[in-house]
């Protein structure tokens, strides 16, 4: 039985790029569908800093939609209904 979220494609954007995009500097993009509706979700991360280990991290980050899935009457989807499926790996990949 087919889930109801499907994810189709993840990347990372980064630098001017994500900059220019979100004011960020990086961004996750997720293009997928949820209830066979299509959606692009970003995880849009916040305050990078360089730990002492010369690693990258960040302080956080904050789930958006860039385009949201919608219900039967086209109505947007709480981005968190989405997340939460994505987080717990309760979806398929196409």
């Amino acid at each position: 039985m087919s889930k109801d979220l499907i994810i189709e494609q993840e990347y990372y954007l980064t630098g001017e790029e994500a900059m220019s995009e979100r004011g960020a500097p990086q961004i996750q993009r997720i293009h997928g569908s949820y209830k066979d509706s299509a959606f692009i979700l970003d995880r849009v991360y916040e305050g990078e800093y360089t730990d002492s280990d010369g690693e990258t991290y960040y302080e956080g980050y904050q789930w958006m939609w860039d385009i949201a899935a919608e219900d039967e009457n086209e109505e947007e989807i709480d981005v968190m209904e989405v997340v939460d499926l994505y987080e717990h790996d309760d979806y398929d990949r196409e």
